[in-house]
């Protein structure tokens, strides 16, 4: 029985820190270089007109 818990919770273990490196960190560091190397292409083609926000350029071709 000692060895199914220890194979739970290193399962556990693993399963939170695949979460954490995959859906977290890889997460905010693809956003973060987006918006540092393709900052006009990252936010969307948004149609803005005397400062106001309309929305998509591609919308709707």
């Amino acid at each position: 029985m000692k060895k199914k818990s220890s194979v739970i919770g290193k399962a556990a273990y693993m399963v939170l820190a695949m979460t954490l490196i995959c859906g977290v960190l890889y997460t905010i560091a693809v956003t973060g270089l987006s918006q540092i190397f393709f900052h006009n292409k990252a936010n969307g083609s948004v149609i803005e007109i005397n400062g106001k926000k309309y929305g998509c350029e591609l919308l709707a071709q």
